[in-house]
């Protein structure tokens, strides 16, 4: 964004902004998504130099609280995030 404003590229411009409008819609759809699910995600724990561990945890209707993680290669999140933003 700032190199696209220094070079006073007007569609490059309104191209990024177009792009950060779709992410944050995105993002304000999962959110309201997990806020619905009663699903709570807590900050990253980096295993080591090829994992990453998002702990969680869910509150049950009956009351009670589910703990869980889920891990991850970074190398296939990359992937996968460089794939959803071609898709934008």
């Amino acid at each position: 964004m700032k190199k696209a404003e220094s070079d006073k590229s007007k569609e490059l411009i309104e191209y990024y902004e177009d792009k950060l409008n779709k992410l944050f819609s995105i993002r304000k759809q999962l959110n309201n998504y997990l806020r619905k699910e009663n699903t709570k995600i807590q900050e990253v724990v980096v295993c080591d130099d090829m994992f990453e561990e998002y702990p969680y945890y869910i509150r049950t209707e009956e009351g009670g609280i589910k703990e869980g993680a889920a891990r991850y290669w970074k190398a296939a999140l990359k992937l996968h995030m460089k794939n959803k933003l071609k898709e934008l």
